[in-house]
């Protein structure tokens, strides 16, 4: 009898999956500085932040308990988990279920009761709960010594959430949660089809939702809307996980599920961990170490595309990924991975640039259109800021929330905002994501052409600014980034280009740029070898752009120059900027990256037309005299480069 894994990360194939078990029961369960001391009752269900309480609700501390129910060989553990369990869930039916088991369930649904029992009746707690409750449910049928009390209650709750799912008002299409509702209320339906009639009507009614809410969510070219990459790799999972348990055997949406996996693996970095785009937690996502590690190989097994094997073993087993450039024209993802000149053949030393140039909704979309995130070198350089935390409660009536801000936290109210990406701010103000139509795709064209990489994306701010960005990449060796901005209405503005380093990189002001070290670090043994010191420097082709000021750590007069490495957690990280100011007439931005020592533009020989569709940069740098010369083509643009 096996409990569903509709987790992103199966978790009885840790290695110290029993032992883990044993600290939960005897600590109590943790998550992100949360701590709930006891599974004993009574159980306390309020008191801490919002994430925790709905982990609570949605009965998470058990995940790892019924799994262990249905995989230990020691019948005596197995018990021990089953009872724990129960108690747990009959403390929280006792206390939020069996007052509402009257009541219809669009007025548990209201206001009022949500008011009195909080997160009990939260939608995408009653999705994550159900089938736990399903399974504890049949535990007890299958159990000798099982109470026909308990029994009872178990089933009277199964079918009280069941009609909550069926409340369409209740239904979240609109985000990832509908998707989690849809899914677990399938997987309590299909523990009880064949005995129970409820059960066979609420299966393909909650199949039917599943295939609407994959329609709504997921882009043509496969990638989850919800502009990060870790929610694609989240869902990704737990469609996996129910395939593997037969919740999904349609032909259709297992064609679907394995296009999932060729995008997530585009969106895997070379050291292994997911691109930071929006709502997406900076994490290795390969486990165990480089040199062993059997039990991280069944993890990677579970993906059948052989790049995704490679990714989530450390390259112990599956083939890497291909080299090259993919574009997601429908999703708004650019991404080159290339190999850099004189380096090895391990995936840890190619080059890689992700652009997101996508909005198709306010879920989880942070207020960076257009903002990409580079890795080269064996390091991160420019980043995305990261999640922080769903932390503080907006009210709806305030001129934040109006701003599409829905948490009141400093913290996370500043990786949201545009200043903390690499991105283009207008006149000191975020990119609108209220009161605005989203655009979908930005996207223009990705190619790689003569061993560099060419993005071309464009957008339309405040309804009147256009925005035209071309990103153009030499693996190992620059990166020249060209923005053009116009307001077709004859505003006057004030434009800003930021750029977010890493928080390992030290910057210093130079005149008419930057320059930027990293110190390099020793890794751990199983990595092979360290990444060395690098320098690389910055500079700008506009005559109109001025360089404005590293900042770093700074809280006041606003945030700026900090990156959230985890939950809950924040580190100071360099953001630079160059800064055009008054402006009436198109703005332009063209910013230089180069790797070593020297840089030396020659503004005689660079030039640029007024709409920055033709152009012609010329500099010197550690590697000699360089040329790249720019022109519009069908479709995006060409470039020529030559190096003397």
């Amino acid at each position: 009898m096996t409990f569903d894994e509709l987790d992103t990360t199966p978790k009885h194939i840790a290695g110290r999956f029993e032992v883990e078990l044993d600290l939960i029961i005897e600590n109590g369960w943790e998550r992100h500085g949360q701590h709930m001391p006891s599974f004993k009752r009574p159980i306390n269900w309020s008191g801490f932040d919002r994430s925790f309480m709905f982990h609570l609700h949605a009965w998470e501390p058990l995940t790892f308990l019924l799994k262990g129910v249905c995989t230990v060989r020691s019948k005596e553990k197995a018990k021990l988990y089953h009872r724990v369990s129960r108690d747990y869930a009959l403390d929280w039916v006792d206390k939020f279920q069996v007052p509402v088991l009257g009541v219809a369930p669009e007025e548990t649904l209201s206001e009022d009761w949500v008011g009195r029992q909080g997160f009990a009746w939260y939608d995408m707690a009653v999705g994550q709960r159900i089938y736990r409750l399903a399974y504890l449910l049949e535990l007890e049928c299958r159990d000798p010594d099982g109470d026909p009390a308990v029994i009872e209650k178990l089933y009277q709750a199964l079918a009280y959430h069941h009609d909550v799912l069926r409340v369409e008002s209740f239904f979240r299409a609109h985000s990832n949660h509908g998707l989690y509702q849809a899914l677990g209320q399938l997987a309590a339906a299909a523990r009880f089809a064949s005995v129970d009639a409820m059960s066979r009507e609420a299966r393909p009614f909650a199949r039917s939702r599943l295939a609407q809410t994959l329609d709504h969510h997921f882009t043509a070219d496969q990638v989850h809307k919800e502009h990060s990459p870790g929610y694609h790799w989240m869902i990704l999972g737990s469609l996996i996980g129910a395939q593997q348990t037969d919740l999904i055997d349609d032909t259709e949406t297992k064609e679907r599920i394995a296009a999932m996996e060729t995008a997530l693996a585009w969106l895997a970095k070379p050291d292994f961990s997911l691109a930071e785009f929006g709502d997406t937690d900076p994490r290795r996502i390969a486990r165990g170490k480089l040199t062993d590690g059997a039990n991280s190989n069944l993890l990677a097994l579970r993906y059948k595309l052989p790049a995704l094997q490679a990714i989530f073993s450390a390259g112990r087993i599956g083939s890497l990924p291909p080299t090259g450039v993919k574009a997601f024209l429908q999703a708004g993802y650019a991404v080159a991975r290339l190999p850099r000149e004189s380096a090895g053949p391990r995936f840890e030393d190619t080059t890689y640039l992700a652009q997101k140039a996508a909005f198709h909704s306010r879920v989880h979309k942070h207020a960076d259109h257009l903002t990409f995130l580079w890795f080269d070198h064996g390091r991160d350089i420019l980043i995305d800021p990261g999640r922080y935390a769903y932390a503080g409660k907006t009210r709806p009536e305030t001129d934040l929330y109006k701003k599409g801000f829905w948490y009141s936290d400093p913290k996370r109210i500043y990786v949201e905002s545009t200043r903390a990406h690499n991105c283009v701010e207008i006149d000191g103000c975020d990119h609108q994501r209220t009161e605005v139509r989203p655009f979908g795709t930005g996207l223009v064209s990705a190619v790689e052409q003569a061993g560099l990489a060419l993005f071309e994306s464009a957008v339309v701010h405040n309804r009147t600014i256009r925005q035209k960005r071309r990103l153009i990449l030499r693996p190992g060796h620059f990166l020249l980034v060209l923005d053009w901005l116009n307001d077709g209405a004859g505003a006057e503005h004030s434009y800003r280009q930021y750029f977010k380093f890493a928080p390992e990189w030290v910057i210093e002001a130079e005149k008419m740029g930057f320059c930027a070290r990293h110190p390099g670090r020793d890794l751990p043994e199983e990595y092979r070898e360290s990444i060395a010191p690098i320098t690389l420097k910055v500079g700008t082709f506009s005559a109109e752009a001025e360089a404005g000021a590293a900042l770093r750590g700074q809280t006041d007069p606003v945030m700026a120059g900090w990156a959230s490495p985890a939950a809950y957690a924040m580190a100071p990280a360099t953001s630079i900027h160059f800064v055009q100011t008054a402006q009436r007439r198109p703005a332009r931005f063209a910013t230089l990256f180069t790797f070593g020592e020297t840089l030396a533009i020659d503004s005689v020989a660079s030039r640029m037309n007024a709409s920055m569709s033709a152009a012609r940069f010329v500099w010197s740098d550690d590697r000699g005299s360089n040329t790249i010369v720019l022109q519009a083509a069908e479709g995006g643009f060409e470039a020529r480069y030559a190096l003397n």
